[in-house]
C-alpha cells in the first residue's frame, strides 16, 4: 500500500499535479509511519514539501509540516545521511519563508548535500536555495545558483525534470533582470513544459506570459483570459494562483486608472491568510490605492503595516515582492507629498535604478525603477533629478517593451516639464495619448487630454491667475469660485513665494531667511538658551490663552514663533541640553520650513479641502521647494501685498 501511494505521489509530481502529488504524499506519509518506515517517511515529507518552498501557507499548516519534517529527521536518525540532510535542506527554506530566518543555515545545509555528488538531490537543494533568494539585493548570488542548477541538471539524465526547473528558474532570471533574451526564453519553457506535460511549470509559464501581455498593451486580452487561467492554476494546485491572479488584477485597474474601484479589493486581500509575513505588497498596494482615492488617514494605516522603512523582522525585509512594494508605498508617498520619507525610499530604491519592477515569479511587471526614483526626487522637491530619472525610466521602457508603463512615464516627464518645455510636453503627452488610447487606459487618458488642453491653453491665451495677497493680519487666497482668509502665518509667506515663480526650484534655506551657504555658526550661550526657554513657557501660556477665547490669529502667530524656536533649540543643543556647533544652515532649514508650509496648508484645509489638497499634491517641500501646479491650480497668482 506504502509503495502504491509514493508510486502514485512520484508519477503526480513528475507531471506538475501538485495537489494529486499531495494528497498521494499526505497518504504515504501516514502508512509509512504507521509501519514504521523511515525512508518512506523522509521521502514523503520531501514530497509534501511540493515544487516551491512554503506551499503551507497559514500558521497551522506550516507548523504541522515542520513538525513532519522534524518527527522524520528524529525517526531516521543518521541511518540515510543523504536523505537526512535533503530533509535539513527543506526545513531551513521553510524556516526562511515562515519564520523570516536568514539563509545562512540554508546555505550550509546545501553544501551538505552536494558533498553526496547526487545530482538530483543537489539539483533540489539548489532549487530551493535559488527560490529563497529571489529578492534583488540578491541577485548575483541567484545567478549564480541558477548556473550551478542548470549544470547539475545535465548530469541528472534520469530526471528530465531537473533540467526542466534548472530552465524554468534561469528564464524567471532573465526576466527579473530586465534580459531582453527573457521572452525567447520562456517559449523554450513553454514548448519544454508542455513536451514533459509538467502541469504547475506549464501553468507558471502561462501567467508569465500573461504579464508580457499586458506589457505589450493587450490589457483587455490578459483581462478576458484571468479566470481560464486561474482556474488553471487551482486545478494544478498551485498555492499562489488566487494571490497571482489577485496581482494582475490590481495591475490591469491601476494601468486602466481605475484604482478607486478596487480599493476594496485591495484592502481584502491585504488581509489573506495566503500571503507569507514577508510579503507585505498588498498592504502597499492597498495604501497606494488608498492615498490616489484621497483617503490620506487610511493610507497612513496601510503604510504603517508595511513599515517599509524600519528593521527586519517588523520593517519591509527584501522579498520576490520587495521592489513592487517599494513601487506601492512611492505611489503613496507622491500622493501624500511625503518629502521626508520620499527621500528614504530614494535611498532605498537606488541600489536597484536599473533592475525592472517586478514582483514574485515574473507575474507582474511595473517597467523601470528609475519611474518610483524620479517621484521620490521631484516630492522631496528635486525636480532636475527627476526628470533626469523619467528620462532613463523611458528608455529602460522601450528596452523592456513595456508600453503601458511607457505612456505613463511619457505624461509624467510632460507635466514635470510643463511651460519651462512646452514643445516637448506636447510631444510626449501626444504620444502617451495615442499609445493609452490604444490599449485601453481611458482614465489615464482623460487626464492627459485634459493636462495637454492646459499646455495648449497657456500658449494662445492668458491663463485664470490665482489671489495669494496679504491683507494686514490675514491672507486672502482666491481661485476660481473659491476663497478663503487665513490668519497670517510665515508657511503662507513661504507659498506665496513659491507660488510666484511656478516650476523653479527655491532652497528652504531661503525660504527660511537663512543663508544658502553653509557657515559656521555661533553657539548659543548659557544666557541665550535660558532666554529662549523662558519664550518658550510663556508661548505655551499664551497659546492655551488665545485658543480659550477664540482668537485664531493670535494662534497662529504664536504657534509659527514657537516652531522656530523650538527648531532652534533642537538644532543647537545636544542631548543633556549642551550647546553644539551647526554648519549647515539650509539642512536645519529643511524640517521648519516642510512643518510651516504643512501648517499653512491644513489652516486652508479648515475652510477649502478641495484647495488644499490641490496644493499638497503641488507644492514639493524638501531641501529646495518648488510650486508645479496639477490639479488645476494657476500658473500665476498675484501675491501683490495689500495694505
Amino acid at each position: 500500500m506504502v509503495n502504491e501511494s509514493m508510486g502514485n505521489a512520484n508519477d503526480a509530481f513528475a507531471r506538475g499535479r501538485l495537489a494529486e502529488a499531495r494528497e498521494e504524499f499526505t497518504r504515504a506519509f501516514e502508512d509509512a509511519a504507521r509501519s514504521g518506515d523511515a525512508a518512506t517517511m523522509g521521502h514523503a515529507a520531501l514530497g509534501l514539501g511540493g515544487l516551491w518552498v512554503n506551499e503551507r501557507r497559514t500558521p497551522d499548516e506550516y507548523a504541522e509540516y515542520r513538525e513532519q519534517l522534524l518527527h522524520t529527521l528524529h525517526t531516521i536518525g543518521d541511518e540515510q545521511p543523504t536523505l537526512r540532510a535533503r530533509l535539513m535542506v527543506r526545513l531551513a527554506a521553510e524556516a526562511c519563508y515562515a519564520e523570516g530566518a536568514p539563509p545562512a543555515d540554508l546555505r550550509s545545509a546545501v553544501e551538505t548535500v552536494r558533498a553526496f555528488d547526487d545530482p538530483g538531490a543537489t539539483a533540489e537543494a539548489l532549487s530551493l536555495l535559488h527560490h529563497v533568494l529571489l529578492a534583488p539585493h540578491d541577485r548575483t548570488e541567484r545567478e549564480h545558483v541558477a548556473h550551478d542548477l542548470v549544470a547539475v541538471a545535465a548530469r541528472d539524465t534520469n530526471t528530465p525534470q531537473t533540467a526542466l526547473t534548472g530552465l524554468m528558474w534561469s528564464t524567471i532570471d532573465a526576466f527579473l533582470a530586465g534580459d531582453t533574451e527573457a521572452p525567447r526564453r520562456l517559449a523554450r519553457l513553454r514548448l519544454r513544459a508542455r513536451e514533459l506535460d509538467h502541469a504547475a511549470i506549464s501553468y507558471l509559464a502561462r501567467v508569465i506570459e500573461l504579464m508580457c501581455w499586458l506589457r505589450a498593451g493587450r490589457i483587455a486580452e490578459v483581462e478576458h483570459a484571468l479566470d481560464e487561467v486561474h482556474t488553471m492554476g487551482v486545478d494544478v494546485g498551485e498555492a499562489d494562483a488566487s494571490p497571482w491572479m489577485a496581482g494582475q488584477i490590481l495591475s490591469i485597474r491601476w494601468l486602466q486608472g481605475r484604482q478607486h474601484e478596487v480599493l476594496d479589493v485591495a484592502r481584502a486581500v491585504a488581509d489573506s491568510p495566503d500571503l507569507t509575513r514577508s510579503n507585505r505588497v498588498y498592504p502597499a498596494v492597498w495604501a497606494a490605492f488608498a492615498a490616489a482615492s484621497g483617503a490620506r488617514d487610511e493610507a497612513h494605516v496601510a503604510l504603517a503595516r508595511v513599515d517599509p522603512f524600519g528593521d527586519p523582522p517588523h520593517g519591509l525585509a527584501p522579498s520576490s515582492m520587495w521592489l513592487v512594494s517599494m513601487f506601492a508605498v512611492v505611489e503613496a508617498l507622491r500622493h501624500l507629498a511625503d518629502a521626508e520619507r520620499a527621500e528614504q525610499a530614494y535611498r532605498l530604491l537606488t541600489p536597484f535604478a536599473d533592475l525592472p519592477i517586478m514582483g514574485s515569479l515574473a507575474v507582474v511587471c511595473f517597467g523601470s525603477t528609475h519611474r518610483p526614483l524620479a517621484w521620490c526626487a521631484i516630492v522631496a522637491g528635486d525636480i532636475e533629478r527627476g526628470v533626469e530619472h523619467f528620462h532613463r525610466a523611458i528608455a529602460h521602457d522601450l528596452q523592456l517593451g513595456n508600453l503601458p508603463m511607457l505612456a505613463i512615464t511619457r505624461a509624467e516627464l510632460a507635466a514635470a516639464l510643463g511651460p519651462n518645455d512646452p514643445a516637448a510636453a506636447r510631444g510626449l503627452l501626444s504620444a502617451a495619448i495615442a499609445s493609452g488610447t490604444e490599449f485601453g487606459m481611458a482614465r489615464w487618458v482623460e487626464q492627459w487630454e485634459a493636462q495637454q488642453q492646459t499646455l495648449r491653453d497657456a500658449t494662445i491665451r492668458p491663463e485664470h491667475q490665482g489671489q495669494w495677497c496679504r491683507r494686514g493680519s490675514a491672507w486672502e487666497i482666491e481661485v476660481g469660485s473659491t476663497r478663503v482668509v487665513v490668519p497670517h502665518s510665515i508657511g503662507l509667506h513661504m507659498i506665496s513665494v513659491l507660488i510666484a515663480s511656478p516650476y523653479r526650484d527655491i532652497s528652504a534655506a531661503i525660504l527660511a531667511g537663512a543663508s544658502e551657504t553653509p557657515t559656521r555658526q555661533v553657539v548659543l550661550d548659557a544666557s541665550a538658551r535660558d532666554a529662549l526657554r523662558r519664550r518658550v513657557q510663556e508661548l505655551h501660556t499664551r497659546i492655551e490663552r488665545a485658543d480659550a477665547t477664540g482668537n485664531r490669529a493670535q494662534s497662529a502667530q504664536l504657534c509659527d514663533e514657537l516652531d522656530h524656536i523650538t527648531a532652534e533649540l533642537a538644532t543647537t543643543l545636544r542631548p543633556g541640553g549642551l550647546s553644539r556647533t551647526f554648519t549647515t544652515p539650509a539642512e536645519r532649514a529643511r524640517t521648519s520650513v516642510q512643518k510651516a508650509i504643512r501648517r499653512a496648508v491644513d489652516r486652508i484645509n479648515d475652510q477649502a479641502p478641495d484647495l488644499a489638497e490641490k496644493l499638497r499634491r503641488s507644492i514639493h517641500t524638501g531641501t529646495h521647494c518648488r510650486y508645479q501646479p496639477t490639479n488645476d491650480l494657476p500658473h500665476t497668482w498675484n501675491t501683490t501685498k495689500k495694505p
